[in-house]
């Protein structure tokens, strides 16, 4: 197919797309540009198919881009509790004031245990990763229906309980 070919082909796409979306019927797209309904339902289902696909690479990027946010903020909480855990110093100077001038100096270190709340923070980005990528295993909750059978019913958040139905 010539690159005019492909050109006009987009275009008469594009014109069927914006057709469609205003709610109009294949049949009066067919009338409005000359051609047969049939030739605009395959126009249209190659339309569809390329809206998928859009919308699956879309979700993709967006998937890519919310990990990496993921994966900073957990570098964040890693380095937060390596400072933790090292030791703190502290250094004080007093100074008094009257005939002779005095200063005072002391240094004071700690040893620290690490603050456990940048501990959680990675656990809360590692979650958030599993259930970003879908790698959370389904939880199986029986509800009840008619006559008081339970209808299987499958949550695919790995945070849902009884309460949330």
């Amino acid at each position: 197919m010539s690159r005019k070919n492909k050109i006009e082909t987009e275009k008469e796409l594009l014109i069927i797309s914006d057709a469609y979306i205003q709610g109009k019927t294949q049949i009066q797209i067919a009338h409005e540009l000359g051609m047969n309904q049939s030739t605009i339902s395959r126009k249209l289902k190659k339309i569809r198919e390329q809206w998928k696909e859009n919308r699956l690479q879309n979700i993709d990027a967006f998937k890519d881009r919310e990990l990496a946010r993921i994966d900073r903020l957990e570098l964040e909480y890693w380095e937060a509790w390596i400072r933790s855990c090292t030791t703190r110093t502290e250094k004080s100077i007093k100074k008094k004031e009257g005939k002779g001038v005095e200063k005072e100096s002391s240094l004071k270190t700690y040893e620290r245990d690490g603050n456990p709340s940048y501990l959680e923070g990675v656990e809360r980005c590692i979650k958030l990763r599993m259930e970003l990528l879908g790698l959370n295993e389904p939880i199986k909750l029986n509800v009840a229906g008619d006559k008081g059978k339970p209808i299987p019913v499958l949550c695919l958040s790995g945070d849902a309980s009884m309460d949330d139905i």
